[in-house]
């Protein structure tokens, strides 16, 4: 089993390992090496991510422009539900970038990493309707999966734009 995070990034933006399975022994544990290689290489590349994520201070503008790009306004104009609905998921996002778990420690208060946070917490920990049945399935392959990976792709965007 791996974290939520890095099914995230396997979903949306990590490479794809496919693993065959053969008779040879010394050709599964060959494979198996090679596996666990990119799996090292991608934890390494993510966990230089949060850390950077972690250097970046937010303001209200930058959380504003942030929280915009993870959770858009609908495309039309006249859509007042959607619109509506966008502007709850922010105020959400909001609260638990100020107070998530963690999220008001030392390193972590403030910054993109908090927002970031803030984010993933509400879209998995957040109260539904929906059955858990179905929530586990948002999260892990449907829209829930789908707004955490461009939570992570935002971040890592302005991330850059933003480093000091």
């Amino acid at each position: 089993m791996v974290c939520q995070n890095t099914l995230m990034r396997a979903l949306g933006e990590g490479k794809t390992v496919r693993v065959t399975h053969t008779k040879n022994v010394q050709e599964r544990l060959k494979e198996a090496q090679r596996v666990l290689g990119i799996i090292r290489d991608e934890f390494a590349e993510i966990e230089k991510d949060f850390n950077k994520m972690a250097e970046v201070e937010m303001d209200d503008d930058r959380l504003g422009v942030y929280f915009g790009l993870v959770f858009p306004d609908p495309v039309d104009p006249d859509d007042r539900r959607g619109a509506e609905r966008a502007a709850k998921h922010r105020s959400w996002a909001g609260y638990f970038f100020a107070n998530g778990k963690d999220n008001r420690e030392y390193g972590v208060d403030g910054t993109l990493w908090a927002a970031y946070n803030g984010v993933t917490e509400y879209i998995d920990h957040r109260k539904t309707q929906q059955s858990d049945e179905r929530r586990l399935r948002s999260l892990w392959f449907g829209n829930g999966c789908s707004i955490k990976a461009r939570a992570f792709s935002v971040a890592r965007e302005k991330m850059r734009g933003w480093s000091s």
